[in-house]
């Protein structure tokens, strides 16, 4: 009988050393670095950009947008916020009154469907509610401590300030969730939205790295 189809173990023992080898690792001054970039760019856009779309613009606009929303939530909340009122002179009720005044505003988000149904031109409306929270929140919240009046006049000042913020935050979220959902057709969405969600965390801590 032929066994020309089994291997002898020596055979066997070099298939095994042969399956056991790492692979081949080129040298750092061997590896084409610009088109290992441009790999790199196009895997980043795979499946939610598209040259020459007007529409994928939009989209990589909403991903600048949401990098820029968080990395300001980020900069200007948690420690910063807390060392904030703790420079302000701010007790541990007064911390946690504007804590719950916060979560009381945001709670009104399930009324901005009605209100943004009576104007009929919704995004400039958008817009300017945007811009006035980010002004207040950014510019005004952190020129508090400077103003020259009492303590007490400042704390109040921060309250008000944090109830406004987070009104118009409530109340111009859903018209901008659905304003941006229109750019984002079923076959981009899961590409688009795993974009976001992974890489939303590297780029805030760079920036909290560079910011602190």
């Amino acid at each position: 009988m032929k066994r020309d189809f089994l291997k002898s173990p020596h055979d066997a023992q070099e298939g095994r050393d042969q399956s056991m080898r790492k692979p081949h690792i080129p040298p750092l001054r061997e590896i084409d670095w610009k088109h290992l970039i441009r790999r790199l760019i196009a895997s980043i856009g795979d499946g939610w950009y598209f040259h020459g779309d007007p529409m994928s613009q939009d989209r990589r606009r909403l991903v600048l947008c949401n990098y820029t929303s968080n990395v300001i939530a980020n900069l200007v909340g948690g420690s910063f916020w807390t060392g904030l009122l703790l420079y302000l002179d701010a007790d541990d009720g007064f911390i946690g009154t504007v804590t719950m005044i916060a979560t009381a505003a945001n709670m009104l988000q399930m009324f901005a469907p009605l209100l943004l149904e009576r104007f009929p031109r919704r995004k400039k409306l958008l817009i300017s509610l945007r811009s006035i929270m980010y002004l207040l929140n950014v510019l005004f919240i952190g020129l508090i401590p400077l103003f020259p009046v009492a303590r007490q006049a400042r704390l109040t000042l921060t309250a008000l300030a944090t109830l406004m913020v987070n009104l118009i935050s409530a109340l111009s979220s859903p018209g901008i969730t659905i304003w941006h959902i229109q750019s984002l057709p079923d076959r981009v969405r899961q590409p688009y939205f795993t974009l976001v969600t992974t890489t939303n965390c590297v780029v805030i801590a760079i920036a909290i790295l560079l910011g602190g």
